[in-house]
């Protein structure tokens, strides 16, 4: 009799763990990733992350360090703007998800960790909306002038070899947002023609508003300039008579200011 109960007790055992495993499972909640971050205006970024299966919502977390993260929003949506960010500083961000069980929620571990820096660049804010000979270059990409590597532009080719001209330009929508822009350009090091010769324009809504001379060997320029809340802001580079062939303009830590 002893052994029977013995045997009973240990399947009733058997079955509590098995049920208590598969409750402790059902429980459990995946953690979401974080996707990407996009800065979308001088002090703001959209941050978004993937679908946790069976979550209720999520929580995102920020850090200016790295560490001691403060809650940012709880939120059923899978993507998030953090407005009022400071510019040029880092921000760090996690997430986690959660679901209720039995009126308690029950969170996930945390996703991972991404970051961004806000900046005033051009290209970090606004994406050309027309091009011709354009190539760009964000983050660590880099282009060389006077043997010296720029980031955060873009490249305009241009040649003056047979018929037709080929100019290059960039037309960017600014939506009346800024009053100044700040770039530095030249040749750049991989224009191999040494008369080359060109005529770089700034246009604000369709008002020439400066002209430069370009001539190969020149140092690089900066220049600050007033586009008084311009909605279309384009560079446009021409060749000049002369100086036939290919060559590249290039324009690099192209800044904005409201």
């Amino acid at each position: 009799m002893k052994k029977v109960l013995s045997i009973i007790l240990t399947a009733v055992m058997a079955v509590s763990c098995l049920s208590f495993s598969a409750g402790a499972k059902k429980a459990k909640i995946k953690a979401p990733k974080l996707k990407y971050i996009t800065q979308t205006s001088l002090t703001s970024a959209k941050i978004s992350w993937s679908k946790a299966s069976g979550a209720k919502g999520y929580v995102l977390y920020y850090s200016t360090t790295g560490r001691g993260y403060k809650k940012l929003v709880t939120t059923s949506k899978k993507s998030y703007t953090h407005k009022k960010l400071k510019n040029n500083k880092k921000y760090y961000y996690k997430l986690k998800s959660y679901k209720k069980v039995k009126g308690k929620k029950k969170y996930s571990k945390y996703s991972n960790i991404k970051t961004i820096r806000c900046t005033n660049y051009l290209v970090s804010l606004h994406n050309p909306y027309r091009v011709k000979n354009f190539e760009i270059y964000k983050g660590i990409k880099s282009f060389k002038m006077n043997d010296t590597k720029y980031y955060n532009g873009f490249v305009l080719s241009t040649e003056n070899e047979g018929y037709p001209i080929f100019d290059g330009f960039a037309d960017f929508n600014l939506k009346g947002k800024y009053s100044k822009i700040q770039f530095t350009f030249g040749y750049d090091d991989s224009t191999e023609h040494t008369k080359a010769e060109d005529t770089l324009s700034i246009i604000a809504d369709d008002e020439v508003i400066k002209t430069y001379e370009l001539k190969y060997g020149d140092l690089t320029k900066t220049v600050t300039l007033n586009i008084d809340n311009a909605n279309k802001l384009e560079f446009l580079v021409t060749p000049k008579n002369g100086g036939f062939g290919r060559r590249k303009v290039g324009f690099a830590n192209i800044r904005v200011f409201k």
